[in-house]
């Protein structure tokens, strides 16, 4: 399949489980911008360069968010079943204490990377208005696709998403 053809399978899996979000400053067809994030368990750092050559789901969340509470255990069996096929999570939390988030994933444990934006600075980067929100990523590094929200059944339509960009 050619990738534009991909772009609008893409963009009809997401229709009708994603609101555009006019404001964000990331969009549909741009390059995911670099950034660098503490993980929440550690002090070691991730960088969004060492991702590239992977597909990748970017989540915004936060402690307080009840959707994240659905979305987590979801993501982490999206993440255990195309792991291994190049297929990577890289959450990142926007809580204003690191305890919240370190709480919240004892609670709700996952396997993917969780990074803390301590500052809020990548969450300014990409507009953060609902969570959670999520950037796909192609291979390339080109965000493929935005997901706002999360209710059961939208990994579903993700599933198919992933599997098409890990063909690439």
């Amino acid at each position: 399949m050619k990738l534009p053809t991909k772009l609008i399978v893409l963009t009809v899996l997401f229709i009708g489980f994603s609101s555009f979000n006019l404001l964000a400053k990331v969009k549909v067809g741009e390059p995911l911008p670099e950034f660098e994030l503490p993980r929440v368990e550690n002090t070691v750092r991730v960088n969004t360069k060492s991702l590239l050559g992977k597909v990748v789901y970017v989540d915004f969340w936060a402690s307080w968010c009840k959707p994240c509470i659905e979305s987590f255990p979801r993501l982490n069996k999206l993440y255990k079943e195309y792991n291994q096929q190049g297929f990577e999570i890289l959450a990142v939390n926007l809580d204003q204490r690191k305890q919240l988030a370190s709480d919240f994933l004892e609670k709700y444990p996952v396997d993917y990377i969780n990074t803390y934006d301590e500052n809020m600075k990548v969450g300014r980067t990409f507009n953060v208005s609902v969570m959670p929100v999520g950037y796909l990523i192609d291979r390339k590094g080109i965000v493929r696709a935005i997901h706002h929200g999360f209710k059961p059944g939208d990994e579903v339509k993700m599933a198919k998403a992933i599997k098409l960009l890990l063909k690439d």
